[in-house]
């Protein structure tokens, strides 16, 4: 209908069509133009379709502003469906008079809808009520869902960053700050909650905040149980739990379990001879001394009344004779006696000592057959051999059932005697040489 035409070869634009708004008074929110786009409904009565339409922002000599506005129809009603304001933002659904969404198609699916109804976003197909803010949708499990990239060179700087903050004004101890969940459908499609990463707030107290990482998986089929924790409720050492928050006075990992199986387990498949899993208990001190403690295994236990934790039992290694680059050790087994720490057993560089503390505990060693085969009662202070000492005997005890076999050797004679001797009996051999005389008590 009607055709603009410039032949201007140069690179000035042309033709122009200008809409000029001449007012001597120009005021926020005048329209200064628009372009309709009109037709006629079934009935016959001619109606806008569409509209494109300026308005002032500002009328501030210096920093005027204005902005584009496009319009269509929606149930016959005009709609103002975007603009684009005078810094270039693209605004959809600008009055929020209805629901109208934003939506970008790739070739096959919805590579980006704004729900004005839902007041959320979804990339990769329209986002799902149940989500907040943003759904993103994949469809192929090989390539990366979600990439964060960074190509800052700073090695000093930390990036790609992924942060959740909850900015909640004085949060109080055990409030959550975020989550990270693992979810999948089971074989009944039922959505299932199979893991978690959660974060909260274990003291709030400005510089003395403290934080708490949670980790945990479904157990029951139904809800995740937490297994892992990293407390930082610890003094300036964060510790780690598993099976339960750790407790403050464990310096890094406090394992727990309800069970009777095995607590913890270190397997090692080598096929090699060399020794393996290795447990190390390793005390890097920059200036060991002697008597100083290399590490302790405690065996705690509560007591009945009033549940105080004690020691059990304890194994402990010291050092000895540390000097340049020689060390020794003495290895020390302790237990509950007269309710207190007894050392019974030290393996000593030089000596071993049992009852070290000189308690009333006795000493006993079995045979195949006879479970008194060596015998010292600490109390009577008696050595038995082959049973325990009697109070009455003398402090050196041979059972009257006990047999000898002894090997005799000079430079004259070889031979063996055996003899069933009555614990009163004797072996007398002559200091010369000669026979060897057997005396047998009454």
């Amino acid at each position: 209908l009607v055709k603009m035409e410039s032949t201007d070869a140069g690179a000035t634009a042309a033709p122009d069509l200008v809409l000029y708004r001449n007012t001597a008074s120009p005021a926020v929110d005048d329209v200064i133009g628009v372009l309709q786009f009109t037709t006629n409904g079934s009935g016959g009565a001619e109606y806008t379709a569409a509209q494109i339409q300026s308005k002032i922002a500002d009328t501030t000599a210096g920093s005027e502003n204005a902005k584009l506005q496009f319009f269509g129809r929606d149930q016959g009603f005009s709609v103002l469906v975007f603009e684009i304001d005078g810094s270039g933002n693209l605004i959809v659904n600008p009055d929020s008079s209805a629901y109208r969404d934003f939506k970008v198609n790739s070739d096959n699916v919805t590579a980006l809808q704004v729900s004005a109804g839902q007041d959320n976003v979804g990339i990769g197909g329209s986002p799902d009520s149940a989500v907040e803010r943003l759904h993103v949708k994949g469809t192929d499990a090989s390539k990366d869902l979600v990439m964060f990239e960074s190509t800052d060179t700073d090695g000093n700087d930390d990036g790609p960053d992924l942060v959740l903050y909850r900015s909640k004004e004085s949060p109080g101890d055990g409030t959550q700050l975020g989550s990270i969940k693992f979810r999948g459908r089971n074989n009944a499609t039922a959505d299932i909650g199979y893991a978690h990463i959660e974060a909260e707030v274990e003291s709030g107290f400005g510089t003395s905040a403290n934080g708490l990482l949670r980790f945990g998986v479904v157990a029951d089929g139904t809800t995740p149980t937490d297994v892992l924790y990293v407390n930082g409720n610890n003094g300036t050492v964060p510790n780690v739990g598993i099976g339960t928050i750790p407790n403050s006075g464990v310096e890094r990992l406090h394992v727990k379990g309800t069970g009777t199986g095995s607590l913890v387990r270190m397997e090692s498949t080598d096929s090699d001879e060399t020794t393996a899993p290795d447990l190390e208990l390793y005390r890097n001190s920059s200036s060991p001394a002697t008597n100083d403690y290399v590490g302790y295994i405690s065996f705690t236990a509560n007591t009945l009344a009033s549940g105080i934790k004690v020691p059990a039992a304890q194994i402990v290694t010291r050092l000895k004779d540390v000097s340049g680059d020689n060390v020794n050790s003495i290895y020390q087994f302790f237990i509950r006696a007269d309710n207190a720490n007894t050392n019974v057993l030290q393996l000593g560089n030089t000596m071993t000592i049992f009852n070290e503390a000189g308690k009333n505990i006795d000493f006993r060693i079995e045979s195949d057959t006879n479970d008194s085969m060596f015998y010292l009662d600490a109390g009577l202070s008696y050595v038995g051999i082959g049973a325990a000492p009697s109070s009455t005997g003398a402090q050196f005890q041979v059972n009257e059932d006990a047999s000898f076999s002894s090997y005799l050797a000079n430079q004259n004679t070889t031979g063996i005697v055996d003899a069933s001797l009555q614990k009163n009996g004797h072996v007398v051999c002559t200091p010369a040489g000669g026979d060897i005389t057997v005396t047998l008590g009454a």
